[in-house]
């Protein structure tokens, strides 16, 4: 699957994964910790207040987890959390942190690095993309202190003991729980933040992890190790998980499947003629992710402030020939910006 981005107008395709996994054309059963697993877009960075794509954030979910996580069928489970309370009226969710869970370090983690990190996420200094994302959830101020109207300290997030955080909201936000599985609102640690500066998350050593691996290698733009992390708070649960993980970046799609053949790497995505060519292979498998790829339009050029221009460009694009003909993955045209089978509405239908 190419990362192809097909629209700010509407051109969107929401992206499939068709991979191939296994140990190449060797029919031998081999024993091993390690997985290598080959992708095509390279990440921008680790920082999960700072990133906005999916490599990075795939990176993140290796080492930092949320409070709550996603299970195989998108269901919120506990993660760092043990569990959550939510109010009568929904507008406060109250989550209990695992007493246990620990940062790499060995320091705690507590109801504060939530707060830090949501703190963090809105600042106006940082500027995040994603600092939308609270005001969203309709977490009390978001807005204004995105917009600098209002101190951090008056965000509806508040500590109200080591082990426990409560989130006050204007309105319901019944899909928040999902929303705790998304790395920009992973908890981090103020102290250590704060104590690399503007060398944070630049490099394995300036970063402490929650998760189940630690980072132990770096190579922008050609492979990303993990190795596992002994502190995770839940790792009796990942004890079958490999040992290590290494991530190598391959843009050329033939030079990766070659890669796959010769038994360099263990897990491939496919796209276009190559899903035809390997479908039926042991260890292929198609899953449709809640992704979507597009094209945006510079607004500032005078050109596109024309809307019937930006309609026009929107209807000119082809996405259901993008997706069967081009991709060949299983992606599925996009009419918006839900992805298909993302999240169903009042009606119990897809909302797209």
């Amino acid at each position: 699957m190419k990362a192809k981005k097909i629209a700010a107008t509407g051109l969107a395709a929401a992206m499939s994964m068709a991979v191939l996994a296994g140990c190449g054309p060797k029919s031998e059963v081999v024993t091993t910790t390690t997985v290598t697993i080959a992708f095509d877009t390279d990440m921008s960075s680790m920082d999960n207040s700072v990133a906005t794509d999916g490599s990075s954030f795939s990176m993140q979910m290796m080492g930092l987890s949320g409070l709550l996580a996603l299970d195989e069928s998108g269901t919120p489970v506990p993660d760092l959390a043990e569990s959550y309370d939510v109010s009568d009226d929904g507008l406060t969710y109250t989550f209990h942190l695992k007493k246990d869970a620990q940062w790499s370090n060995g320091t705690p983690i507590t109801a504060n690095d939530v707060v830090y990190s949501w703190h963090r996420l809105v600042s106006p200094t940082l500027a995040s993309e994603y600092a939308f994302i609270l005001d969203t959830m309709h977490v009390v101020n978001a807005a204004d202190v995105i917009a600098g109207k209002k101190d951090a300290k008056e965000l509806g997030v508040e500590a109200v003991d080591d082990h426990t955080v409560k989130v006050s909201l204007s309105l319901p936000c019944s899909f928040l729980p999902s929303l705790m599985a998304f790395p920009p609102l992973f908890p981090l640690n103020e102290e250590y933040v704060t104590s690399q500066g503007d060398q944070y998350a630049l490099s394995p050593e300036n970063m402490i992890y929650s998760g189940q691996y630690v980072m132990t290698d770096w190579k922008q733009g050609n492979e990303y190790t993990f190795e596992k992390n002994d502190k995770y708070v839940n790792a009796d649960e990942a004890k079958d998980k490999a040992d290590t993980v290494v991530f190598k970046f391959i843009q050329d799609t033939q030079a990766a499947m070659l890669s796959y053949q010769n038994g360099d790497i263990d897990a491939v995505k496919l796209q276009g003629e190559q899903v035809d060519q390997y479908s039926s292979q042991e260890g292929f498998t198609n899953r449709l992710q809640g992704y979507l790829w597009y094209l945006s339009i510079n607004y500032n050029n005078p050109i596109f402030q024309n809307a019937n221009l930006r309609t026009a460009l929107s209807y000119a694009v082809d996405r259901e020939a993008i997706a069967k003909d081009v991709l060949k993955d299983g992606s599925v045209a996009a009419r918006g910006f839900v992805p298909s089978e993302f999240a169903t509405g009042p009606d119990g239908k897809d909302y797209v």
